[in-house]
């Protein structure tokens, strides 16, 4: 293997692993450009937390719009990445969070309503109350 500069214009992302080196070689299905505007760090941060909400939410949970959906540890990176795609979905989201600063700050991605696991203990009515549609 050799060392090589990569231009500005080759800017990619994989998520093929090797998330600690500092260099690594991928195929090139596994690799898609960052776009412009968009830092490496900002870019470097879509494959795995999008990748593993998209397959939670959609290819093993089969959400659909108008369905409730709660989210564990929302404020994490996947966290944030499930509330942006359930919200595109057209599901009601809940999500927990051990701040209410944090999940204030997630009403802004599309989250409907924050449950602060270090406060709040939910009874059955409280659930139901969340999730008007169906009991959980």
């Amino acid at each position: 293997m050799r060392r090589c500069r990569i231009p500005k214009w080759a800017r990619q992302t994989s998520d093929n692993g090797g998330s600690h080196a500092s260099l690594r070689s991928v195929n090139s299905r596994s690799a898609w450009p960052i776009p412009d505007g968009m830092s490496l760090e900002a870019g470097a941060c879509i494959p795995i937390p999008f990748g593993t909400a998209d397959d939670c939410l959609f290819a093993f949970g089969h959400l659909r719009r108008g369905e409730t959906v709660l989210i564990h540890a929302g404020a994490s990176g996947t966290g944030l990445a499930a509330i942006q795609l359930a919200r595109r979905a057209g599901a009601t989201i809940l999500a927990t969070g051990s701040s209410n600063d944090r999940l204030k700050r997630l009403e802004d991605y599309g989250l409907d309503q924050g449950i602060n696991y270090t406060r709040w203990i939910l009874s059955r009515q409280q659930r139901n109350s969340l999730t008007a549609r169906a009991p959980i």
